[in-house]
């Protein structure tokens, strides 16, 4: 605020009475003096009050949202934007009605109108208005719904717009500002027509980067011809593709659906043209009846394997989602990755499948990823969660090539097994990496119906210098195995400095079904056996959750037993409903 402001303001009150400053301009400035001060003006700012509020207002008015630059204007509108695209209405055009000022931002900034769906334009004069006003920026194009068809009898066509005439005008008239297209048919009777419109996409959007297109599976699409698109770098896509070997400029690559209209002989073909590849996400969705038979067609095309692996050295993601286990390993059999890539697979069969015990397919797919990235001598980290239906399993490398695999299983019954099994088959099929660090998770009821055999699993992973363990049931063997000497050691896992023991479940769903008190005695014997055989533990987290307060063990309780033991401890007890028992 400026100084004219602040006089204009101080001229609006009134003066004091005359009595009143003679009082004030009286007093002197020692400490009687202010206290009779305050006392003097405490009743006048009562008084006065309406003359501070209007002073306020005035001060507030002249630092107005409308004196922030043009540009954070625009940005407000942005992260409107990005909040409702999910939703049906432009709300971020709500905003142009707060007044002419925000109204006259949002026409004179470009890139609002850059984002174009058949959610915000469901006319062709929409579509107009969005394009006339972007300017000369480049644009995203969203177009989902039938493409020129009718829909069967019954259904209600204006739910589904028809974005015909406002793609052809698009690619007609603002082709080479297009860098985004996303399309998503609505059903195999509109892939007739869209053949033209591809070959004129690919004559008029020369900046086109990202292309996404959905269409039905269901009948025969001509495959896709990539190497038409020059600028392209991304490629989402449910339909056959193809491309001469000179094309090699995509780096983001998506193919869903991979059925017997997408032959996967004829993707690891048009793979071996993608040196560039950043990201790769494969979606195995093989019908059960007729579906192709992938290892026996890899086994004709190739009989005694020597054809040389598709080589992807720039490939940092590689996704793979499959209701069948054994595609996917075929195809990551023919791989051979960047040694600093991210594997993620997903297998989740429905549930009338009865494939093999998880244990037998789990390390076919473990060894597969394992040959794709050429995993090298080195520490790394392993983790291993059974709930429920899932058991999820993550290897991680924590070399300079920082690569890891991260599997999950969907099952639907219980099987034979423990999640000790699951360690010793990754300690045996990695066997070069040294699991520094283990976290294991059996949250009830799990799949693997067998308890842990804590010794052969520690067993198995000598390294271990940090372990993990979430459980829902006692763990009372695991200390049980800490504190016994291993046949090449004196103490099991010798280099071990970091335990953190969880006997609970997240949400606190069900509670540990032991005594805690049968359990802290082993805890400290356990310890004791290692601080005397020089494998002291030096941080130590035990949570526990108990059924009732009659079942608690006082935190300080077990401190004062365990604290000579470790050099860190962390010990919270509580029951059901959270109470704690310090």
């Amino acid at each position: 605020m400026v100084d004219a402001e602040g006089d204009a303001l101080c001229n609006m009150l009134p003066r004091l009475p005359e009595d009143e400053e003679a009082h004030v301009a009286g007093l002197s400035d020692g400490p009687e003096s202010r206290t009779e001060i305050q006392k003097w003006l405490v009743p006048k700012l009562q008084v006065n009050s309406p003359y501070s509020a209007t002073y306020r207002y005035l001060h507030n008015t002249t630092v107005a949202i409308n004196r922030l630059p043009a540009e954070l204007l625009a940005n407000i509108l942005f992260l409107r934007h990005d909040l409702h695209t999910h939703k049906s209405s432009p709300s971020w055009t709500e905003l142009m009605g707060i007044c002419r000022h925000w109204r006259a931002i949002a026409l004179s900034t470009a890139m609002l109108w850059t984002i174009i769906t058949t959610r915000t334009t469901r006319t062709l004069s929409h579509l107009r208005v969005f394009l006339q006003r972007s300017g000369t920026a480049l644009i995203n194009l969203d177009f989902q719904g039938r493409f020129g068809s009718s829909l069967a009898t019954g259904k209600c066509e204006d739910l589904v717009p028809d974005f015909r005439p406002g793609i052809l005008e698009a690619v007609e008239m603002h082709g080479e500002r297009i860098q985004v297209l996303k399309i998503s048919l609505a059903g195999p009777q509109d892939m007739i027509g869209f053949q033209d419109v591809l070959s004129l996409i690919s004559q008029k959007c020369s900046n086109l980067t990202t292309f996404r297109l959905f269409a039905s599976t269901n009948s025969e699409f001509p495959p896709l011809d990539v190497s038409r698109f020059h600028a392209l770098r991304s490629l989402i896509c449910d339909v056959p593709i193809r491309c001469n070997p000179s094309v090699a400029f995509l780096s983001t690559l998506h193919v869903i659906d991979i059925s017997a209209n997408m032959p996967v002989l004829d993707l690891l073909q048009f793979l071996r043209n993608c040196v560039a590849l950043h990201d790769l996400s494969l979606m195995f969705d093989f019908e059960f009846t007729g579906a192709p038979d992938i290892e026996n067609d890899l086994a004709q095309t190739d009989p005694h394997g020597t054809s040389s692996k598709v080589l992807l050295p720039s490939l940092r993601n590689l996704t793979l989602d499959g209701v069948r286990y054994r595609p996917m390993a075929d195809v990551l059999s023919k791989l051979s990755v960047s040694p600093r890539a991210n594997v993620q697979i997903t297998y989740d069969p429905p549930s009338f499948v009865r494939d093999p015990p998880l244990l037998e397919t789990m390390p076919i797919l473990l060894r597969a990823c394992r040959d794709a990235l050429s995993v090298a001598a080195g520490p790394g980290a392993l983790n291993i969660v059974n709930t429920t239906t899932v058991v999820s399993c993550t290897i991680t490398g924590q070399d300079k090539e920082a690569w890891s695999i991260s599997l999950r299983f969907r099952r639907f019954e219980a099987e034979a097994g423990s999640v000790g099994d699951a360690i010793r088959s990754v300690a045996r099929d990695f066997s070069r990496l040294q699991i520094m660090e283990l976290e294991v998770g059996a949250i009830c009821p799990c799949i693997w119906m067998d308890s842990i055999e804590w010794r052969a699993a520690l067993a198995a992973v000598p390294y271990v210098q940090k372990l993990s363990v979430t459980l829902d049931t006692s763990s009372d063997q695991l200390w049980l195995t800490l504190g016994q000497p291993s046949p090449t050691s004196p103490v099991v896992v010798p280099d071990m400095k970091e335990l953190h023991c969880q006997l609970m479940l997240p949400m606190q769903l069900c509670v540990v079904d032991t005594k805690i008190e049968a359990t802290i005695p082993l805890m400290s014997d356990s310890l004791a056996f290692r601080d005397q055989n020089q494998a002291r533990i030096r941080k130590l987290r035990f949570h526990a959750a108990v059924k009732s307060p009659t079942d608690f063990v006082r935190e300080t309780n077990i401190r004062q037993i365990l604290g000579s033991f470790v050099d860190v401890l962390d010990v919270r007890m509580w029951t059901r409903d959270g109470h704690r028992h310090v």
